[in-house]
């Protein structure tokens, strides 16, 4: 975020503080009002309702109500993969 912001001609986090320079895709008014006071939507989208199902399905699918009907693999949500060509770190997959 910080690259992006310096890109735009920001170079200090707090110099940006309020300024309402970006236009928000898919989060719906209620939403915004919640979390982004003042920040722009002209298409809409998410909101609370849906950003608590979502929540509630993921928090179901980590903790089943009979633990023993737990996958024993997680699921793949796809948030993140492993690349063997890149640089290796401690918490790096084997």
């Amino acid at each position: 975020v910080l690259k992006i912001l310096s890109k735009m001609g920001i170079s200090l986090l707090s110099t940006y503080q309020g300024a309402q320079i970006f236009e928000a895709l898919g989060i719906g008014g209620e939403l915004l009002d919640l979390s982004f006071k003042g920040t722009p939507s002209r298409v809409g989208g998410f909101t609370t309702e849906d950003l608590g199902k979502e929540l509630f399905t993921f928090i179901e699918r980590a903790y089943p109500k009979p633990p023993e009907e737990a996958p024993k693999k997680l699921v793949d949500e796809g948030f993140v993969k492993a690349s063997n060509s890149r640089e290796h770190h401690s918490n790096s997959p084997a």
